[in-house]
């Protein structure tokens, strides 16, 4: 096959899924799964009562959606190390070659060695500078890690920054449907926009928090995670070969990946080069 199709493909894959998210997505904010209702306080007549309300959870088949993202992407770079690794020397082992990743920034030289010992130095130096140890790129080691938590917990975005109609509200939280995120209580002659009966709410989908990329909106975030990953397999491409290929540019079918590759998806996704074990790196 050729060096780093298979890492392009796999990124490929990453970008049909988050396609596929898009639309799903935007079919949920269609349908105003958080709104707000307000209605005059019982009791104080000088005073509304108002509560954003959660009608509709989120997708639960979102998660394996996004996992399979996360996972393509973190297979992308064993593939690419394999391929580093295969280029400098055909007849080098893979079976315990990966993309090294560390704990600790003073462990990556062991890791290295560890993974891709068959690799030439100036990969080795390329890894190093790109530092994917916690505290050094937040981007490989975020995907690394949410690779692991994806094996354990569903990973579903939250939503994040709730606004009430007296524009106070929560900074996230999670979507259970039924539930009442933030109420309360506020006076309509300081808020002359606010009205009374139900009305959208505004917030995003957002990673939840105590994870990598707590915080940030998911679909831009998933999609500069692409184009970031395509960039680490463009670098070490052209260290090994001297240019890069013309990019992948159209997604591939699970056949046409098949009619490409000669093996099924399958084999890259859980044989050969599956994921590494809870820990490791």
């Amino acid at each position: 096959m050729q060096p780093f199709l298979a890492s392009r493909l796999k990124i490929g894959r990453a970008a049909q899924h988050v396609a596929i998210l898009r639309g799903e997505v935007a079919a949920f904010m269609a349908r105003r799964p958080i709104y707000s209702l307000v209605e005059p306080h019982p009791e104080n007549e000088t005073l509304w009562a108002w509560a954003v309300r959660i009608k509709e959870a989120v997708p639960p088949t979102w998660a394996p959606i996004i996992g399979d993202v996360i996972h393509n992407l973190r297979a992308s770079l064993d593939l690419m190390a394999c391929d580093v690794v295969r280029i400098a020397d055909p007849t080098a082992p893979l079976d315990n070659v990966y993309f090294p990743f560390a704990k600790r920034a003073e462990e990556l030289d062991a890791m290295i060695e560890r993974r891709m010992a068959g690799a030439p130095k100036e990969a080795h130096d390329l890894v190093r500078q790109m530092k994917p140890y916690p505290g050094g790129n937040d981007v490989l080691r975020g995907v690394h890690e949410l690779d692991i938590i994806d094996k354990h917990q569903a990973l579903l975005p939250v939503a994040g920054h709730i606004r009430s109609p007296n524009g106070g509200g929560v900074t996230s939280g999670e979507l259970l449907a039924g539930t009442e995120p933030t109420s309360g209580f506020f006076d309509p002659r300081n808020h002359p926009a606010a009205t009374l009966g139900v009305s959208a709410v505004d917030f995003r989908l957002v990673f939840p928090n105590q994870g990598p990329f707590e915080g940030r909106e998911l679909l831009p975030t998933i999609e500069d995670l692409i184009k970031d990953f395509a960039g680490v397999v463009d670098a070490f491409e052209t260290l090994s070969l001297g240019t890069v290929a013309e990019p992948l540019t159209n997604v591939m079918s699970l056949r046409e990946f098949e009619m490409i590759t000669g093996l099924p998806e399958g084999m890259y996704q859980f044989g050969t080069f599956g994921r590494p074990a809870d820990g490791e790196g």
